[in-house]
């Protein structure tokens, strides 16, 4: 699932803020759902919507760039909300494997396979 479309009330923004700039080109979505509903919003999905969604347009120019920010941004949102959760042994998994799949899209795209972006469904 990706974050093609989004709606939200003016008075949520005005109560948890906007976008996080320094999640870049992906993530974002879910840090602010996440943010929403730790400030008491409800939170809900819509699966009857439908939107075109031209994935990875935005990042066709620099996969190399998208493959990082794709990795960093998820990590950066695990971090927030999730690591918390569970101890370090289990957070440092999760780390290397971010780190290990990374290292593996990007050997992709320099084999010339392509480093696709994972699939966020």
């Amino acid at each position: 699932m990706t974050g093609a479309f989004l709606a939200i009330r003016g008075e949520t923004v005005d109560q948890i803020g906007l976008l996080d700039e320094e999640l870049k080109l992906y993530s974002e979505d879910m840090d602010w759902c996440h943010r929403a509903k730790n400030a008491g919003w409800k939170v809900f999905y819509y699966p009857e919507a439908s939107v075109i969604h031209l994935k990875s347009s935005s990042s066709k120019q620099n996969s190399g760039f998208a493959l990082y920010w794709w990795y960093r941004s998820t990590w950066m949102v695990y971090r927030r909300y999730m690591a918390p959760r569970y101890p370090w042994p289990v957070n440092a998994l999760i780390y290397g494997g971010l780190k290990g799949l990374y290292g593996l899209s990007i050997l992709r795209q320099w084999a010339g396979r392509g480093g696709r972006l994972p699939s966020r469904r």
